[in-house]
């Protein structure tokens, strides 16, 4: 047996050692505090977006138990919140914040925009220095206040990467740039949705004849 693989080997045995020390356990890895602002310049779209943040959203909590030993607890859903807010602010021209409604926002916005927490998974690695991978979901949905819906997709968020023997160091990384490439993916995909683009040159329509034409 070579010196790698020994080395490999003892790390695995600790790891295992760990995880029986910890079973019964419940630990909270909370998501970063400060919400991704890494957008990159891009024209916004022309729409008064009312944000809908429900209260189970905010309230959503992950537990599980990635080695089927302790638990791991992940109060996620106010990250997501927070996220939501300034994804909002630099994918629309306008957005107004509203709390539990999917129809009147009192003539405020031409548009209601609510995210919806899907899921999250992590996958176990077999040792330390194999791949653990975190995913996160969010459906979007995009309707007017009517409640017509005008688009609606679930967006992914991912990190790999290896745990190492501290996994709930591993965890809070992984968390941090699954959300970033969370939200990076869902402002790609409402900037370039054409059913949100028509939508949005609809509304402006009548601004620029009232404006004429300007």
């Amino acid at each position: 047996m070579n010196r790698k693989t020994c080395l490999t080997v003892l790390a695995t045995v600790v790891a295992l050692a760990l995880s029986a020390a910890l079973v019964g356990c419940t630990y909270t890895v909370y998501p970063p505090k400060t919400p991704y602002e890494g957008y990159g310049p891009q024209e916004k779209l022309h729409l008064k977006v009312a944000l809908n943040i429900t209260d189970e959203l905010r309230k959503t909590t992950c537990e599980y138990s990635p080695l089927g030993t302790y638990r791991l607890r992940i109060p996620i859903g106010e990250s997501i919140a927070q996220n939501a807010g300034v994804l909002a602010r630099h994918t629309f021209t306008e957005v107004v914040d509203v709390s539990n409604t999917g129809e009147a926002t009192d003539g405020k916005a031409e548009a209601i925009l609510t995210p919806k927490f899907s899921y999250f998974y992590q996958t176990a690695p077999t040792s330390p220095w194999s791949h653990s991978l975190v995913s996160i979901k969010v459906e979007w949905t995009l309707s007017r206040p009517s409640g017509n819906v005008i688009w609606v997709d679930t967006i992914t968020g991912e990190h790999t990467g290896n745990m190492g023997l501290d996994e709930q160091a591993f965890l809070k990384r992984a968390l941090k740039k699954a959300l970033a490439n969370l939200f990076w993916n869902s402002q790609q995909a409402m900037l370039s949705s054409q059913a949100i683009r028509d939508f949005a040159m609809k509304n402006q329509a009548p601004e620029m004849k009232s404006n004429g034409g300007q």
